[in-house]
């Protein structure tokens, strides 16, 4: 073999040996590392789709996948700011979802928004609560779910609705029905829920009151009286 012909392959030699070297690079590449231990919850590229890699572009690549760790499972709540007052971190939660309407599952507040957010014209605050015991296995993402945060309790005690309160100047009273009549009793009130409120002195059990328009309630019950005299 001719010497020039001897240089000639000792180039294409070089030359194979650079491609070979940039394909085991790019090999490299292909490999997929997670940044967790999880389970992959969504898949986000298809056989054949061309991706960016995530070393050689400056925008970090395509993301291939979703993985989610499903060790731990939580639940991001809105709070209206009435109530997110009486949350406190490790408050005992209890949780029950459109999925599982018969089932309860135990949670833990673990993180409360330091601001609060605008929606619907009603500010709110995100409350992260943490799915405790079966729930963790039972429970799936994106479900929707209801929660019940215990942030106080009381026994043996007289709850109203809070439709029914109302409030003064410096006072809080509700409209009782006393003798087909509206009577004003000043209340005190205590712990609350979104629904009913506790009642602490100024009602008694059998007292009735009324809800909501209490004028056109009393203007209903006059027009009873004279349609039915004594």
């Amino acid at each position: 073999m001719k010497e020039n012909e001897i240089e000639l392959v000792n180039t294409e030699v070089q030359r194979a040996e650079i491609a070979l070297d940039e394909v085991e690079e790019r090999l490299e590449e292909t490999e997929i590392f997670a940044p967790i231990t999880g389970i992959i919850i969504e898949k986000l590229v298809e056989v054949g789709q061309i991706i960016a890699s995530g070393i050689s572009n400056v925008n970090g690549g395509t993301a291939l996948a979703t993985i989610a760790d499903m060790s731990r499972l939580f639940i991001i709540a809105d709070i209206d700011e009435t109530d997110i007052g009486s949350v406190k971190i490790g408050h005992a939660v209890t949780i029950t979802a459109d999925a599982f309407p018969d089932k309860k599952f135990k949670g833990v507040v673990k993180r409360i928004a330091p601001q609060g957010l605008v929606e619907n014209s009603i500010t709110i605050f995100k409350v992260k609560i943490e799915v405790l015991g079966k729930g963790r296995k039972i429970l799936k993402p994106m479900m929707s779910a209801n929660i019940e945060i215990v942030t106080d309790h009381v026994e043996n005690t007289m709850l109203n609705s809070r439709a029914g309160i109302r409030e003064g100047e410096n006072e809080k009273f509700v409209m009782v029905l006393k003798n087909d009549k509206p009577e004003k009793a000043i209340v005190k009130t205590g712990i609350r829920n979104p629904i009913q409120v506790e009642i602490i002195s100024g009602l008694n059990p059998d007292d009735e009151v009324i809800l909501g328009d209490w004028e056109k309630v009393w203007r209903k019950q006059k027009k009873k009286i004279k349609k039915f005299p004594l």
